[in-house]
């Protein structure tokens, strides 16, 4: 069987409507929100995921431009606002929130967004800060003194500077400083308190127009609120607001004409960067309320699943499908694998590039980057600047640190740790900057928060996300998590795959969706998967996980299925061994036998056997609706340091016969070569 990728390219979605001027039959929910706007007070507009909220204000849009009145469409985001500009009648004006800041304040700092940029100790030098002592917990868990050094105590104060200008806030405080990983509370909050002058010493230099601070877009915007601006229009379309910046939120909720805040709610996913759920505290103090609750991304069975989140949310109203055949059901060649965090979805580049896929990261990864090169840092000896890791003096401090911490927020640095630990910072580092474009990719990677706003034909969610009823599971799922499980479910537009989910692991829709004929293939297609069954994933001997050459090839299959051989090791199981880009090999098979500490029995060309233990193994991943891990051999195996061989060992039974194409490899059972790829008949 031969598996391509069907699927087109990333195109932000939108309801069927035209371009220019609304020439389209507006829904029952978009008439009625048109009703609503007519009234002139201000409203809201629920919009659930896909269901045409940019058709929808465009038809307010117009409605207004024949009564002769001027709008502002404003969102946060540059992409969205731009789409929108394109489309929108002239009587409304499509802006950034810096792009309306920069008129009336950033023009006059114009020439300071062109400044040099700084170092951290050149920083540290401006504002005149001095070391600090703070204590921490060594790798043996003793209390000891650390010197927090200048440079680092300069990126902490802009962290916070950063924090102030998201904010609402009118003055600088104590609480705009981030946490200090590896400290206790009480440190963390005399580091604060030591710092706060240098925070406001900061803030004034950045409303100079001689400062000597690197200047950026967020300074004038915040400069800008704290005028309490007035927009001369008659109506604010706010888009997105279920994750406004403060910031904006402040300057819109501070005008007083109408108001029309569009967004979901329950899409509400960039809390921890201090976006606010503003369509949802606004809508308690407006009477008007519209909702759009059709989605035209995807069909009956992708909305089903999502209504479980949104149920669990607590929404009154459901989602619901159009006529698009879409399915839920396990993908072998997903075009896009969504993880709940940077590590798992780094996990999920290195298994794609082992399979031999060409695979992009969305967002390039650059903080993972980050985290690496300080990880390389403590793990040679030398300190760290990096925010997370500046507190520790080496590496297993780090460790030491993740092993004992319990916070919730500590969470994602875990998972890190154990990536640098598991593939080391070296290879993560080269993996994600010579990744490919993402035109270019054969499968798109990326965490469920930036996916936001995308869409693609098969979307695949990967395990780390918790969906809640699972005995096993680490902890409660919260409904933070289960609106990133309801935003990453709805960027699938015709098949979505939460096979590796426990809870949806069986998950069977209610009512049959509509199946239509497969979209038309575009591009190169892609080499297969091993097959479950095929002598590329064939079922090992009672006994003997035999070590299998995966072969990345379109040719068919062979017909015949491999007998299985009688040793008495351990149970039969679907399993392959595939060679890694650094010379490793691999065991692939089912996670119920493929674990970490697990031994099996390794057979090489000479006929030696030993036995390898797996020393770790990567987040699952599915072939051809069967679900897969790969497990790392120890390098300390029994092999002696060197490469595992492909080649199986010869049973009594093993046809025997020499390869007839490169005389250097006996076939298998299947008559096929796995040194040169010769296929032979049966």
């Amino acid at each position: 069987m031969t598996v391509s990728f069907p699927f087109a390219n990333v195109t932000p979605e939108a309801a069927p409507a035209p371009a220019a001027s609304t020439a389209f039959t507006p829904t029952a929910e978009q008439q009625r929100a048109l009703e609503l706007f007519r009234t002139g007070e201000s409203m809201t507009i629920e919009a659930f995921a896909g269901s045409g909220k940019t058709s929808t204000l465009r038809l307010l849009a117009e409605d207004a431009q024949a009564r002769g009145l001027h709008g502002q469409y404003v969102a946060f985001g540059k992409g969205i606002v731009t789409d929108s500009a394109a489309s929108f009648p002239p009587n409304v004006s499509c802006r950034t929130a810096h792009s309306l800041a920069f008129g009336d304040v950033g023009v006059r700092m114009k020439h300071r967004l062109n400044g040099p940029k700084l170092r951290a100790r050149e920083i540290a030098s401006i504002l005149g800060i001095q070391p600090l002592n703070v204590t921490v917990v060594d790798a043996e868990g003793q209390p000891k003194l650390k010197a927090l050094q200048p440079s680092f105590l300069a990126t902490h104060v802009m962290r916070a500077l950063r924090n102030f200008c998201h904010s609402a806030d009118e003055e600088v405080s104590s609480r705009h400083f981030p946490r200090l990983d590896g400290t206790d509370e009480a440190n963390d909050r005399n580091v604060a308190l030591a710092l706060l002058p240098k925070l406001q010493q900061a803030w004034d230099d950045l409303n100079l127009t001689d400062g000597k601070l690197p200047y950026e877009h967020d300074h004038y915007l915040k400069s800008w609120a704290l005028t309490h601006p007035r927009l001369p229009v008659d109506f604010i379309l706010v888009d997105e607001s279920q994750d406004l910046n403060p910031v904006l939120c402040g300057v819109v909720l501070d005008q007083t004409c109408q108001i029309v805040m569009v967004g979901d709610e329950f899409q509400s996913i960039m809390g921890f960067t201090g976006a606010v759920n503003a369509i949802k505290t606004f809508r308690e103090t407006v009477e008007h309320r519209a909702t759009l609750t059709t989605s035209f991304r995807f069909g009956p069975a992708i909305a089903e699943i999502a209504n479980v989140m949104l149920g669990e949310l607590g929404s009154p109203l459901k989602i619901t499908g159009t006529s698009i055949p879409s399915t839920v059901q396990p993908v072998s060649n997903p075009k896009a694998i969504l993880a709940r965090t940077n590590a798992i979805a780094i996990s999920q580049l290195f298994a794609a590039q082992d399979i031999g896929k060409q695979a992009h990261l969305v967002g390039g990864g650059s903080d993972v980057i980050a985290f690496a090169e300080a990880a390389q840092a403590l793990m040679s000896g030398q300190s760290t600047q990096h925010p997370q890791l500046a507190c520790f003096d080496s590496w297993m401090d780090v460790q030491h640190f993740v092993e004992d911490d319990e916070e919730a927020g500590a969470e994602d640095i875990k998972l890190l740790v154990k990536v640098m630990d598991d593939f080391g910072p070296e290879k993560v580092i080269q993996a994600l900057r010579h990744q490919p474009k993402e035109a270019a990719a054969d499968v798109v990677i990326s965490t469920a928060h930036k996916s936001k706003g995308r869409a693609w034909d098969s979307v695949q969610l990967t395990s780390d996300f918790p969906a809640g009823q699972e005995a096993n599971e680490k902890r409660p799922i919260t409904d933070d998590d289960r609106k990133l499980l309801y935003v990453a479910m709805t960027r699938a537009r015709l098949t979505l795959d939460v096979s590796l989910l426990g809870r949806f692991r069986e998950w069977q829709p209610s009512e049959a969706p509509v199946v239509a004929a497969p979209p038309e293939t575009t591009g190169t297609e892609l080499p297969r998967q091993p097959e479950a069954g095929s002598a590329a994933l064939a079922t090992a001997s009672t006994g003997l996980l035999e070590p299998q050459r995966v072969q990345d090839t379109t040719e068919a299959a062979p017909e015949a299925p491999r007998p299985a051989q009688s040793r008495p090791m351990v149970p039969a199981t679907p399993c392959a061994w595939r060679k890694t880009r650094d010379g490793e090999w691999v065991v692939i098979g089912s996670p119920k036998v493929v674990r970490a500490g697990t031994v099996v029995t390794v057979a090489r060309k000479d006929g030696s056997q030993s036995q390898e233990r797996i020393a770790w193994t990567g987040a699952p991943f599915m072939v051809d609706g069967l679900q897969m891990v790969y497990g790392h051999v120890a390098k300390d195996g029994g092999d002696g340091g060197s490469r595992r061989s492909p080649t199986p060992s010869q049973g009594k039974d093993w046809p025997g016969k020499m390869c007839p194409a490169c005389d250097s490899e006996p076939l298998d059972r299947n008559l096929s070569c796995w040194e040169c790829g010769y296929r032979g008949r049966a």
